[in-house]
């Protein structure tokens, strides 16, 4: 087995960082090199190439067969189940402002899926599931693949309470013995799809609620901005945006207004000028 070279020079690594720009809007730098050389050498081993600038050769040369490989290595996919919990206790009181109709919420940036499933948890646990409908995208393919099927190794579920553990997990026995599956009625509640946030967005219904979490850090400040607004205009008039621990919205942006820990609601220009 041939030893592939982990180099990266100044000039490849411009390169994949202007390529990661240019197709998915986030933004890489020189600080981020080892984490560019280690996700990217799985796509040189695949490939059967030397080294990474060979890797920058292929990907110039044949850009359209490989940038959807390029996109799903190049994305980071952190994630866990209830991952800032605040945003889950406040989420069911959705329910509480639309009493009667479907509820829409929105999981963008979804990756493997813990995010979604453990909405679909939340809104199982408060009597809410049967009239939601849950919405969930993401940039790289692979892991839709793994949200889709809905399962996951049972250390990734061990702080989940145990009572819940049982409610909406099956345990795999035999050859799956260490891995649970979301039970049918929480992978039926979600739809999985591909979106680029950076592209045209499919046409969508007004949600409720929006998830996007952990996402907009990798984007400088106009896209940002950009995309605050156009989460605001996919809302309902009420409907709350969730952000991660580290992003925060600029004052009334969007008519978007903090009511909680990286929680946001949607007001009319008319409760902004009062509130």
């Amino acid at each position: 087995m041939s030893v592939i070279t982990r180099d990266l020079s100044d000039a490849d690594l411009k390169l994949f960082c202007d390529y990661a720009n240019r197709l998915t809007g986030i933004q890489l730098g020189p600080g981020k090199r080892h984490l560019i050389i280690s996700r990217l050498i799985r796509r040189v081993r695949a490939l059967g190439l030397p080294d990474l600038a060979s890797y920058g050769r292929y990907l110039t040369t044949n850009l359209a067969r490989e940038q959807t490989d390029f996109i799903n290595a190049i994305t980071t996919n952190l994630t866990s189940f209830f991952r800032e919990n605040h945003h889950f206790q406040t989420l069911p009181t959705i329910g509480d402002t639309w009493r009667m109709g479907d509820l829409r919420i929105w999981s963008a940036g979804c990756s493997t899926g813990m995010e979604p499933y453990s909405i679909a948890m939340t809104m199982a646990d408060t009597g809410l599931l049967e009239r939601t409908q849950i919405q969930a995208t993401d940039i790289d393919t692979q892991v839709l693949e793994i949200a889709t099927r809905g399962e996951y190794k049972y250390v990734e579920i061990e702080d989940i309470d145990p009572a819940a553990q049982r409610r909406h997990f099956v345990r795999g026995v035999g050859r799956n013995e260490g891995l649970v599956r979301a039970k049918d009625y929480l992978r039926d509640s979600i739809t999985f799809s591909q979106v680029n946030l950076l592209r045209d967005w499919p046409k969508m219904p007004l949600f409720h609620a929006i998830f996007c979490r952990n996402v907009l850090i990798y984007f400088d400040q106009d896209t940002q901005t950009m995309l605050f607004r156009k989460f605001a205009a996919q809302l309902v008039t009420g409907g709350l945006l969730f952000l991660g621990h580290s992003e925060t919205i600029k004052v009334n942006e969007g008519h978007l207004k903090l009511i909680g820990r990286t929680t946001y609601r949607k007001l009319e220009g008319s409760e902004l000028k009062t509130a």
